[in-house]
């Protein structure tokens, strides 16, 4: 009796077999993929424009910094070059690299080494520039000379250059976007 179902469902049979095969070569490419995504380079970077109060020095004008916050959300430590920074104009081949301001230092920003190790779960704050070189360098990046130039100059985008080579884009605060977009229009 068992033998007459068999032979009766052979075929049946055969297709569950091969849907399991399926099923177990599909089970291992996937977990082969999420482990290798595990290992993999994960950071949030956030762009704002930040004032610093420093009473002695600046009492009635308190400077005005561009700072980015990158966070390592991934399992192994950031190395973060000196050029880590820079903006890009969308559809163009150029980018602006900016050099931190905290490579070498000011009154207000005490020099960081580079590169700088930034550890798994943990976050760093690097000061790109004041806000009179952000201002020079967005005219920079706006001058358009046609219509599709400034239209494009619209979406301006901030990236993350990590030490291994990976590129992360980098969220621009409301008062960046305003700095970009409203002030020189």
């Amino acid at each position: 009796m068992i033998e007459e179902f068999f032979k009766e469902h052979q075929h049946t049979i055969a297709a569950i077999a091969a849907a399991g095969t399926v099923g177990a070569v599909v089970t291992s490419l996937w977990l082969a993929w999420s482990a290798k995504r595990a290992d993999r380079t994960r950071l949030k970077a956030v762009a704002d424009i930040v004032l610093i109060f420093h009473d002695p020095i600046y009492a009635k004008a308190n400077p005005k910094y561009l700072k980015v916050n990158i966070t390592n959300i991934g399992k192994s430590p950031l190395h973060m070059p000196s050029g880590f920074f820079y903006w890009k104009v969308p559809f163009t081949r150029e980018v602006m690299q900016v050099e931190p301001l905290d490579l070498i230092g000011s009154p207000l920003i005490p020099p960081k080494h580079y590169p700088t190790a930034i550890l798994p779960r943990s976050s760093a704050s690097f000061t790109i520039s004041d806000l009179a070189t952000f201002e020079l360098a967005v005219k920079q990046m706006r001058a358009a000379d046609s219509l599709v130039d400034r239209l494009r100059s619209r979406f301006i985008r901030g990236f993350v250059l990590t030490g291994d080579g990976k590129t992360f884009r980098v969220k621009l605060s409301r008062a960046v976007r305003q700095a970009l977009t409203v002030r020189f229009t």
